[in-house]
């Protein structure tokens, strides 16, 4: 038997005594707490101790059934996975359509925020971004495509509110800021204020990315319309998506007014 093929065995046998794995988690049991515990047979506890022991996940002593340090290790590393695969569950609308770029570890985006476009809610996902950016002092976005409703609360934030922003936009994006368009007067009227920079980056935005005071927020489309964005607070996804925004910005020019 491989090494793949002994690892494969424990996790089905972890998977089908989960409760037993559990329950010796929060410390050793003689069989008759198990049973009480476990609410079921003593028969029932034998066949599941005999099921760990034949791979090493549980020893006896003094009386006392517990997990041996392997056990552990492997009851933890299984509790890892089964929260990873229901955060992936739940969040599967936004991920199935995730680029390969969006490189985020599922574990990071438990406490996300889930908002997606659906025809009972189109506007889903603009109006989740456009409630987070009239609440901000700083943002920072990536913006592979624009909207003329979000742009105007960005205005408002900005001209009326104080607010400090940064885009690193497509040139298809630059050229209605720039262009004869209800963009560019509020565009002008952001950078006039000198606490508004646009700058415009020749390679593919895969998707749009928020830095919104201590807020992130990652938006996909789906047949090049929004369909989810996510929203999280969590420090490991804020330190990846300001470190991408710093990557694209670097390499964009400034757009400029002329």
């Amino acid at each position: 038997m491989s090494n793949s093929d002994v690892a494969r065995a424990v996790v089905r046998t972890v998977r089908r005594r989960e409760a037993l794995v559990e329950c010796l988690l929060d410390g050793r049991r003689d069989k008759r707490q198990l049973t009480t515990d476990l609410g079921v047979s003593r028969s029932t506890v034998d066949r599941g101790i005999r099921d760990l022991e034949r791979h090493g996940l549980v020893d006896y002593e003094d009386g006392e059934y517990g997990l041996t340090p392997l056990g552990r290790t492997v009851a933890d590393g299984y509790s890892v996975f089964v929260e990873r695969v229901a955060v992936a569950e739940r969040l599967e609308p936004f991920l199935s359509v995730a680029p390969p770029a969006l490189d985020v570890d599922p574990l990071h985006l438990s406490d996300a925020t889930l908002a997606v476009s659906k025809p009972s809610d189109p506007h889903a996902m603009i109006n989740l971004h456009v409630e987070r950016l009239r609440e901000t002092d700083d943002h920072r976005l990536l913006l592979p495509v624009t909207g003329l409703h979000a742009y105007e609360v960005g205005h408002e934030t900005v001209v009326d509110g104080g607010a400090r922003a940064e885009s690193v936009v497509t040139p298809g994006v630059a050229d209605l800021y720039r262009g004869d368009t209800p963009y560019r007067p509020l565009y002008e009227a952001m950078t006039a204020t000198g606490r508004y920079e646009c700058r415009v980056t020749e390679e593919p935005i895969p998707f749009y990315l928020g830095v919104l005071d201590d807020t992130v927020q990652v938006g996909v489309t789906r047949e090049n319309e929004p369909h989810a964005v996510l929203e999280t607070r969590n420090p490991a996804v804020r330190r990846w998506a300001k470190a991408t925004y710093r990557e694209f910005r670097e390499s964009a020019r400034p757009l400029g007014t002329e």
